[in-house]
């Protein structure tokens, strides 16, 4: 659901663009997290409905008498810095690759994002044969390199038989959240806000949930705005996104058309995301949150947040308007128009590929 504290409004996704998370700066000293996730789970296409790093004063010296000590060091109140301090998980143990999540054991949560203090419900659909399997909820960020840290794991033990998904035939659109919480994660008060994922295995199986844990109550100098409308927008689980499958759009065939055969009038966050491993016409991992926004998570808390200005990071041309708001508009990986613009504006164009 959308964040309170701050409000975040996506640009209409109108085309196989997708957009870069967004980076804004308010005021505040914590970094918050934030998700343009729609407060009715569905999404249709055109209406898809930290902090500056504080300085570390020297240490003082009495120099008499010899024996005086030394004034104790303030340490750095920056909550990602402190977070980051924590020991890393390898990237290969928590990454899943492209293609590697099974169609054998899926799931998703009920929330795209859940304040501290509330719980994260798990809905997973096992099929594997085995009822036991374990939940390894990951913070993602720097970590000395490692780009994420385990902060707890779940044990699950007993067999659910989740339906079938609803389909609606009119727009296309598969929805799961007729299925059972089969699991659910009390999130501590002291969590630190952030993306994080829950990596679902049983033996040699895996499959991969991407959410976001938020501080209601925190104040902070950059938000960080996920693009889960788009990872859904071209997630295919259940048969159609909103660009093609087996929906019931039926436009008549234009070149260069967005539109194509099959494609849903509208699709549910109530289901897997398999956008990651190509489920679904146009969807790869460029659309998803190992596109340009874990990238952009890394370098964010490998540097404390140490931003000064209000930034946009965008790859489409759909947000030239909030790019044209911002003191710094930065282009990443853009669309030909958007390059052109760029170009033409001279604004700082990077490549996080």
């Amino acid at each position: 659901m959308p964040l309170a504290l701050p409000d975040a409004t996506a640009a209409p996704l109108t085309g196989p663009d997708a957009s870069a998370a967004a980076i804004q700066q308010i005021a505040g000293t914590e970094a918050i997290f934030t998700t343009t996730t729609p407060a009715v789970q569905s999404v249709t296409p055109g209406t898809i409905t930290g902090p500056v790093t504080a300085p570390t004063p020297p240490l003082t010296v009495i120099e008499s008498p010899a024996t005086a000590p030394l004034a104790p060091a303030v340490s750095n109140p920056n909550p990602i810095v402190l977070e980051n301090e924590k020991p890393g998980t390898l990237q290969s143990v928590w990454q899943v690759d492209p293609g590697e999540d099974s169609p054998n054991l899926e799931g998703f949560t009920t929330s795209m994002s859940t304040n501290v203090g509330d719980a994260v419900n798990f809905k997973i659909d096992n099929t594997t044969g085995n009822s036991s399997y374990t939940i390894s909820i990951y913070r993602l960020g720097y970590y000395g390199g490692d780009g994420a840290t385990l902060v707890t794991t779940l044990q699950h033990t007993n067999a659910v038989t989740q339906p079938t998904a609803i389909t609606d035939p009119s727009t296309g659109e598969v929805d799961a959240g007729n299925w059972s919480v089969t699991d659910s994660w009390q999130v501590p008060t002291t969590a630190t806000s952030g993306v994080y994922v829950a990596n679902v295995t049983q033996g040699n199986q895996v499959f991969q949930i991407p959410f976001v844990v938020r501080n209601n109550a925190s104040t902070s100098d950059i938000v960080f705005q996920t693009s889960d409308e788009t990872w859904q927008a071209y997630n295919g689980w259940g048969g159609a996104n909103l660009y093609g499958g087996d929906g019931p759009s039926n436009p008549p065939p234009t070149p260069g058309g967005e539109a194509s055969p099959g494609a849903a009038f509208a699709v549910s966050y109530n289901r897997p995301i398999v956008t990651r491993d190509g489920g679904g016409l146009y969807a790869g991992p460029q659309d998803t949150l190992f596109g340009a926004e874990y990238s952009a998570i890394y370098w964010l808390e490998e540097n404390g947040y140490d931003l000064h200005d209000s930034y946009f990071y965008s790859d489409s041309m759909n947000d030239l308007p909030l790019l044209e708001q911002v003191t710094h508009p930065v282009v990443v990986d853009p669309d030909p128009r958007l390059h052109e613009e760029a170009k033409r504006r001279g604004w700082k164009e990077i490549s996080l590929r």
